[in-house]
């Protein structure tokens, strides 16, 4: 199957290696994630922070808010990995972009 970063298309993404595998099977999730999250070797997002992102982005699109529990079982089914110090880290993912309803973009504006 070909590979494709989130931001590609639409569908259930699973890690394949170092990059996205596309699946033809859209959810919430997978819209978060090609919206708010890239593949970044060596990069890690506290678990805790991740999911108030993804529920803030579900605030925004009226989808339900996701526990720790479930947010960890579904990235985990999708090939990524975590680890534990003093917080729950995922790895080799970055947030990239505030948590924004679907379609709309965010103008930055500099010098004031």
């Amino acid at each position: 199957m070909k590979t494709t970063s989130p931001a590609a298309s639409a569908g259930l993404f699973f890690l394949d290696g170092t990059r996205w595998r596309h699946e033809d099977v859209a959810d919430a999730l997978d819209a978060f994630l090609k919206t708010c999250v890239v593949l970044s070797p060596g990069g890690r997002v506290q678990a805790a922070a991740l999911r108030e992102a993804l529920n803030e982005w579900q605030r925004l699109n009226g989808g339900e808010p996701m526990t720790l529990k479930r947010l960890a079982g579904e990235l985990q089914r999708r090939g990524l990995k975590k680890t534990k110090s003093s917080a729950v880290w995922w790895l080799d993912i970055k947030l990239v972009s505030p948590p924004v309803p679907c379609g709309r973009v965010i103008s930055r504006r500099r010098g004031g």
